[in-house]
C-alpha cells in the first residue's frame, strides 16, 4: 500500500478546535459509564486532557494490535484463496513467508515477598512505586536468544522451545510488549508477528487486573457483534408498514352515472377484444397463468379488469382488488380515468369510485369501494419484496376494505410485459419463484403484451411441464402508408439537414458495442433538424385544408399528427418553432400544438384525447408507442429515435441516450396512424439504414442498463425472505438469483454494479466463497444504509447525499444538489460572445451568493454549491419573474423548474423513509441551511470516492494547474466548470488543494490547420474540499506511522497550532480517527433509528448536535 500513497500535507486544528474535540470525546466517554461527570478548574481540565490524549493513544495501540492477532487468526480458519472482506486487511502487515524471525527473552517479575518489603517505605514514595510494580509492564529481561521459527507454531509449543532454550523454569505465559504501557498475551501462533519482534515468556502469570479493561472491553464487542444492525432498521420500516395496513374502513357500493356509463356501451363493444370476452374469462378461471397478445389498440388494458370486475358481481372476498401494472407514470393514471369514464364512476380515488391508481408519490385509490387499481410496476415490486404471508388477512371484519398488498389481490394483470423494462423483469422472476412455493396462495396472474413475444413467457413460467394457456387477440387497424426519408424529402421539397452535434458532451460519442460485447443500439450524433418536420408537417396540413379535411366546421376525426421525438428537451424545441405564428402551424385558428410526456399534467394529457376542430398535432415521447392510444392520429412523423438508459463507465452513473429505435419500435409507432382510418408514417430515415444498422428488437433493459438500484432489491428481498433468528450473516449471491430471470445480465455488469454499492456502503461483502477473482460470485449483505437508500427510488449516491443532508441538518441545499444531479440537463447556459452581460450577472450572483466571498456560513468553492446559490436566488423571485431572471442571469429556465419539481419529490421521499419530520419542531434537518461548509461535507459523503488533488505549476514547466484523480490520471476541469480558472491559474506555490468532482470525460479530440489536438481527460462538477472533510467524510482511514491515511491513497500529518498535544502528531491522529469513529457511528444510530418517536429523536439529535458543532469548527480552521 505504501508505494500508492500520496502526501497530503496536513491538517491543522487549533487550540480552540482540538480542546473542544478532545472535551467531546471525554464527555462521550463518562456519558457511556456510570461515572458520574465532575465539573473541572481550568488547571485540572487541561491536566485530564493530556491524561485523556495519552490513554487514547494506548487504547488505539492495543485496539490495533487486538485487531491484528484476530485477523491472523481469522484467516488461518478461512479456505485457502479466500479473501477477507475486512477493512482492517491492511493492518495485518505480517509478511507471507512461512518463517518468522524473532527474539525470544524471559520475563522475570517481581515476587510478592520483595514486594511486601518496599511497602515498609515512606507513604509518598511507596505509593507511587506500588503502582509500579502492580502493573504487567514491570518487570525485569533476563535471557535473550534469537531464533527463527515456522509462522504456525502455537504459543505452547513456544513456551516449551523457550525452557529449552533459555535454561528457564517451565513458563506458563506468553506475551508481547508494543509499547511501555501496553501487554498483549499471545494465545494463537505466530502468524502475526513481525520479524525482529520480541516475545516474552514467564513462569509468573501474567496479573489479570491489567487484563481486565481489555477483556471488558472483548465482551462488550462480542455482545455487539450478536445484535444485527439490520433490525432495528427493518422493525422500524415494519412499524410504519404495519400501521398503514391496520387503518381500517367499511365498504360502501359503487357510485354510478348510467347516462356516463351508456356513452361507452358501443365504443366498448367495438373493441377487438370484446369478442373474446367469455374465452378470456374461461382461460383465466381454468389457468393460473395466462397469456394474452393483444395488437395496440385492441382494447386489453382497459376490458379485461372490467371484464374480470363484472364476473365477480356484488360478491366482495378478501382479496378483491384486480390490479394492473404499467411501466410508465402517465399511462397508469391516463388508464385508470379512462376506465373510470367508461364505468360511469367519479375521478380515481374519489368516494365510490371502482377504479384507483397508485403511482410514486400520488396514491388515488378510495380502499371503501375500490376494485381496479393501475399502478406502475415499481409499486407491485416493492409489494413483492415486502412480501408476508397472511398478514392482511388475519384481523379483518367481514365489512373490512384491507390494504393494498400481494394477499389482498385477486388478479394481477403484468401490462406491456413484452417492453422488457428492468422492473418487469425482476418482477416475473420473483413471481414465478412465489407459483413453486407451497406456501404463498398465487392470485391468476395474466400476462398481457403488445407483440408476438407470448412463446418467451410461455416457456419461462412452464413448471412441472405445465405451461400457460395463451390468448391471441387481432388488432384493428386500416392500411397505412409508409413513405421512408426519401420520400419524405421529396414531399416537402428540401433536404434534411444533418447537425453534427460539435459541442455535444464527448461522453455520447461512446462505441455501439459494449464491453460485454452486447450490440446496442447506434447513437444519434445529429440534432434534429426542427425546420425540416416544421415543413414537413405544414406540407401535410395545407394537403388536408385543400382536400377539404380541415376546412369544416365539423368535427375533424381524423386529421391529427402524432410526432414521435426522443425527449421532453426535443419537444419543447419543436414545439417553438411550430408554434411561430408565420407558419400555418402557428395559427390557432387552424392547428394545436400538445406535448405528451412522462411529467404531462393530468389536464394536459386529458387535451389530448379531446375532439377539436383544429388540427391537432401532438409531440410525443415513445409513450404514445404502446402505453397510450390516441384514437384519432391519421398521420405519424418517426424520428426513428428513443432515449434509453445505459450506463456510462465514465460517468459511473445510468444516464439517457439518444439512440436509434429498433424496427419492431417503428411497425408500432407506424400503427398508431391506423386506428380509424387509413393512414400515413412519415420515417426519418431511409430504408437502407433501417435494415443495416437498427436491430430488429429493442434489448431487454436488465442487460443494458447499470444493475445497482436491482442489486438493492435483491438483497432486501433477501432480507424481508430471512426469518427472524436466523443465521444474518449468510447474505444473497446475486448472480444465482439474476439467473433465473429471463435474460440474465453479464457477470461484468452484476460485478460493476456491487463494487459501485460496496464504494458507497450500500452494501458489505460476507465472503468470496473460494472465488477470489470473480465478484459476481461473492456473497454479499445489505447494510442499514443500504436498506433506506433501497426505499429511495434515485441512484444510490444521490439518495446518501440527500441522507448526510438529513443527519448534518442542512438537507435543503442536500435537496438542490440531489435534483440538479438527476436533472437531465445544466441549469447553466453556455457563455455567449452575444449575452456578455448576463454571464457576467451571473457569475457575480455565485461569487456572492450561497458559498460565496464574505458569505455567513462559510466559504466554500464548487460547481454544485454554485447550483445552490442560483437555485435560491431563483426561487426568491416572484413566479411571473423567473423566466426573466433566467434570461438575465444566462440559466435555463426548463432546467430550474425542473430541479424545482424534483426537489418537492425527493423531499417527500426522505420525510417517508423518517430522515427528516416535516413541520416538526424536533425536526433538525434544517438547522445548518445556510452552512456551505457543512453542505460541502454532504457532497464528499455523496461523490466519494471522486477525489482529486490540484497539481501546481511548476518552474519552467507549462504555466498550467492540473487535477489528479485517484487512479493516476491527469486531468482539466470541465470548460463549463466555475473552477477551471482556479485549476488552469493556480499558482507555483500554496497550500495543497483537494476537490470532489462528478465524473470524468475524455475529450475526442479535435484538428487544427498545424496540428492534430489529442483526447484530453477532464472532469465536471468539480467541488473544492477541506482536509477534513476528506477524513471524516471520505473513505476508508487509517493511521500508518504518524500519519493517516485515507483509502490507501492520501496521507495527512494532523498538527495543532503549536504542536502543543501531549500526544504530538499520534495524539493528533489518533483524535481524528476517534472522532470518525464516533461520527460514524452516529450516522448509522441515525440510519437505524428512523421513525423513533419524536421525544427518543431529540435526544439522538442533541448527541448528533454536539459532534457536528466539533466538525464544523475543525472545517472552519481550515477555511
Amino acid at each position: 500500500m505504501g508505494s500508492n500513497i500520496k502526501g497530503g500535507g496536513r491538517a491543522v486544528m487549533s487550540e480552540v478546535s482540538q480542546e473542544a474535540l478532545i472535551d467531546l470525546l471525554m464527555d462521550h466517554e463518562n456519558s457511556s459509564s456510570d461515572v458520574p461527570a465532575i465539573e473541572l478548574s481550568l488547571h485540572h481540565r487541561t491536566r485530564a486532557r493530556k491524561k485523556f490524549v495519552k490513554k487514547m493513544v494506548r487504547k488505539y495501540e492495543r485496539s490495533q494490535l487486538k485487531l491484528k492477532h484476530r485477523g491472523a487468526t481469522l484467516t488461518q480458519t478461512k479456505e485457502k484463496g479466500a479473501h477477507q472482506p475486512s477493512h482492517t486487511s491492511n493492518a495485518l502487515g505480517s509478511s507471507t513467508n512461512a518463517n518468522v524471525r524473532i527474539e525470544l527473552a524471559e520475563a522475570l517479575f517481581q515476587k510478592e515477598k520483595e514486594k511486601g518489603k518496599q511497602d515498609k517505605k515512606k507513604s509518598k514514595d511507596d505509593n507511587s512505586k506500588s503502582k509500579k510494580k502492580n502493573s504487567n509492564s514491570s518487570f525485569k529481561v533476563g535471557t535473550k536468544k534469537v531464533i527463527v521459527l515456522p509462522r504456525t507454531t502455537s504459543a505452547s509449543e513456544l513456551m516449551k522451545l523457550a525452557q529449552s532454550k533459555l535454561k528457564m523454569k517451565k513458563p506458563v505465559c506468553a506475551f508481547i510488549q508494543p509499547s511501555s504501557s501496553t501487554i498483549f498475551e499471545l494465545n494463537n501462533n505466530l502468524a502475526s508477528i513481525d520479524n525482529g519482534a520480541i516475545i516474552y515468556v514467564s513462569a509468573s502469570p501474567l496479573m489479570a487486573e491489567a487484563q481486565s479493561s481489555d477483556d471488558e472491553a472483548d465482551s462488550d464487542e462480542e455482545e455487539l457483534d450478536l445484535v444485527d444492525p439490520l433490525e432495528s432498521v427493518k422493525r422500524a420500516y415494519e412499524r410504519q408498514d404495519m400501521s398503514r395496513r391496520q387503518q381500517r374502513c367499511k365498504r360502501i357500493p359503487e357510485i354510478i352515472n348510467k347516462s356516463e356509463r351508456n356513452k361507452h356501451v358501443e365504443s366498448r363493444s367495438k373493441l377487438p377484444v370484446a369478442a373474446h370476452k367469455e374465452s378470456i374469462l374461461d382461460m383465466i378461471s381454468d389457468n393460473k397463468v395466462v397469456i394474452l397478445s393483444g395488437a395496440t389498440g385492441s382494447g386489453k388494458s382497459t376490458q379485461v379488469p372490467q371484464f374480470l370486475l363484472e364476473s365477480q358481481g356484488e360478491q366482495v372476498s378478501k382479496r378483491p382488488y384486480i390490479v394492473v401494472t404499467q411501466p410508465r407514470i402517465v399511462a397508469a393514471i391516463s388508464l385508470a380515468h379512462r376506465v373510470a369514464s367508461e364505468r360511469g364512476n367519479p375521478a380515481p380515488g374519489s368516494k365510490g369510485s371502482s377504479v384507483g391508481y397508485t403511482v410514486r408519490l400520488d396514491n388515488q385509490v378510495d380502499l371503501r369501494s375500490c376494485r381496479i387499481i393501475y399502478m406502475t410496476i415499481g409499486i407491485l415490486l416493492r409489494m413483492l419484496v415486502q412480501y408476508q404471508p397472511q398478514i392482511d388477512l388475519e384481523v379483518m371484519g367481514c365489512d373490512d376494505a384491507p390494504s393494498i398488498s400481494f394477499n389482498t389481490i385477486s388478479h394481477l394483470l403484468v401490462d406491456e410485459c413484452h417492453e422488457r423494462d428492468v422492473n418487469t423483469d425482476f418482477a416475473l422472476t420473483i413471481l414465478k419463484g412465489m407459483m413453486s412455493s407451497k406456501s404463498v396462495d398465487m392470485p391468476r396472474l395474466i400476462l398481457m403484451s403488445a407483440t408476438a413475444s407470448s412463446e418467451l413467457f410461455a416457456n419461462y413460467f412452464t413448471v412441472n411441464g405445465v405451461s400457460p394457456a395463451i390468448i391471441q387477440i387481432p388488432g384493428r387497424t386500416f392500411p397505412v402508408e409508409i413513405n421512408w426519408l426519401g420520400e419524405c424529402e421529396k414531399f416537402v421539397g428540401k433536404r434534411l439537414v444533418r447537425h453534427h452535434v460539435t459541442n455535444e458532451d464527448p461522453r455520447s460519442h461512446g462505441p455501439d458495442k459494449d464491453k460485454t460485447d452486447i450490440v446496442l443500439s447506434p447513437r444519434a450524433k445529429d440534432r434534429i433538424d426542427n425546420e425540416f418536420i416544421c415543413a414537413l408537417i405544414s406540407k401535410i396540413v395545407q394537403q388536408q385544408q385543400q382536400q377539404q379535411q380541415s376546412a369544416d366546421s365539423e368535427l375533424n376525426k381524423t386529421g391529427s399528427i402524432l410526432v414521435f421525438l426522443p425527449g421532453l428537451s426535443e419537444i419543447n424545441a419543436l414545439a417553438r418553432c411550430l408554434n411561430d405564428k408565420e407558419s400555418i402551424t402557428g395559427d390557432p385558428a387552424i392547428c394545436n400544438v400538445l406535448t405528451l410526456h412522462s411529467t404531462s399534467s393530468k389536464a394536459d394529457q386529458a387535451r389530448i384525447f379531446q375532439q377539436s376542430t383544429r388540427v391537432k398535432i401532438v409531440l410525443s415521447t415513445n409513450i404514445a408507442e404502446t402505453s397510450l392510444t390516441i384514437p384519432d392520429i391519421s398521420h405519424v412523423i418517426d424520428n426513428c429515435l428513443v432515449k434509453e438508459s445505459r450506463y456510462n463507465p465514465e460517468l459511473r452513473i445510468k444516464e439517457l441516450t439518444t439512440v436509434f429505435t429498433s424496427c419492431a419500435s417503428m411497425t408500432q409507432r407506424t400503427g398508431r396512424a391506423g386506428r380509424t382510418s387509413r393512414g400515413v408514417s412519415w420515417r426519418l430515415c431511409s430504408k437502407e439504414y433501417a435494415a443495416e444498422k437498427l436491430l430488429p428488437n429493442t434489448l431487454p433493459e436488465i442487460i443494458r442498463t447499470p444493475l445497482d438500484e436491482l442489486m438493492l432489491q435483491i438483497c432486501l428481498l433477501y432480507e424481508q425472505r430471512r426469518q427472524n433468528g436466523s443465521q444474518f450473516v449468510a447474505g444473497v449471491k446475486p448472480m444465482k438469483f439474476l439467473s433465473l430471470t429471463l435474460t440474465p445480465p453479464h457477470e461484468r455488469n452484476i460485478a460493476q454494479a456491487c463494487h459501485r454499492l460496496l464504494e458507497v456502503g450500500a452494501l458489505k461483502l460476507v465472503d468470496t466463497d473460494g472465488a477470489p477473482e470473480d465478484p459476481s460470485n461473492w456473497t454479499y449483505r445489505i447494510t442499514p444504509l443500504g436498506y433506506h437508500l433501497s426505499h429511495l427510488p434515485m441512484d444510490a449516491k444521490v439518495g446518501k447525499l440527500l441522507i448526510f443532508g438529513c443527519i448534518l441538518g442542512c438537507v435543503e441545499n442536500a435537496l438542490t444538489v440531489a435534483a440538479a444531479l438527476s436533472c437531465t440537463k445544466s441549469c447553466f447556459l453556455r457563455s455567449s460572445r452575444e449575452r456578455p452581460l448576463d454571464t457576467s450577472a451571473r457569475d457575480s450572483l455565485i461569487e456572492n451568493g450561497f458559498g460565496g466571498r464574505d458569505w455567513i456560513g462559510g466559504t466554500a468553492k464548487g460547481d454544485l454549491i454554485a447550483v445552490i446559490a442560483v437555485y435560491r436566488a431563483w426561487k426568491a423571485q416572484a413566479p411571473k419573474q423567473r423566466y426573466k431572471f433566467c434570461r438575465s442571469h444566462a440559466l435555463d429556465d426548463y432546467a430550474m423548474q425542473q430541479i424545482d419539481r424534483l426537489r418537492d419529490q425527493f423531499h417527500a421521499l426522505v420525510i417517508d423513509a423518517g430522515l427528516s419530520v416535516k413541520g416538526s419542531p424536533e425536526d433538525t434537518s434544517n438547522l445548518s441551511n445556510d452552512d456551505a461548509l457543512l453542505t460541502s461535507c454532504t457532497l464528499v459523503a455523496g461523490l466519494y470516492p471522486n477525489i482529486c488533488t490540484l497539481i501546481r505549476p511548476k518552474k519552467g514547466g507549462a504555466p498550467v494547474g492540473k487535477l489528479l484523480t485517484k487512479d493516476n490520471v491527469v486531468c482539466r476541469a470541465s470548460s463549463d466548470s466555475f473552477q477551471r480558472a482556479r485549476v488552469k491559474h493556480a499558482s507555483e506555490s500554496g497550500r495543497d488543494a483537494y476537490a470532489v468532482y462528478l465524473s470524468k470525460h475524455q475529450t475526442v479530440g479535435a484538428a487544427s490547420l498545424t496540428q492534430k489536438r489529442p483526447p484530453e481527460p477532464f472532469i465536471s462538477e468539480v467541488n473544492f474540499v477541506s482536509r477534513f472533510a476528506l477524513l471524516l467524510f471520505g473513505g476508508q482511514l487509517e493511521l500508518v506511522g504518524n500519519a493517516l491515511v485515507v483509502d490507501g491513497w492520501l496521507k495527512f500529518k494532523v498538527g495543532d497550532e503549536g504542536e502543543k498535544s501531549e500526544g504530538g502528531v499520534v495524539g493528533n491522529a489518533v483524535l481524528i480517527l476517534t472522532l470518525r469513529t464516533l461520527l460514524d457511528d452516529l450516522i448509522v444510530e441515525h440510519i437505524q433509528e428512523a421513525f423513533l418517536p419524536l421525544e427518543r429523536r431529540k435526544k439522538m439529535v442533541d448527541r448528533q448536535k454536539d459532534v457536528i458543532d466539533v466538525v464544523r469548527k475543525l472545517i472552519a480552521d481550515e477555511a
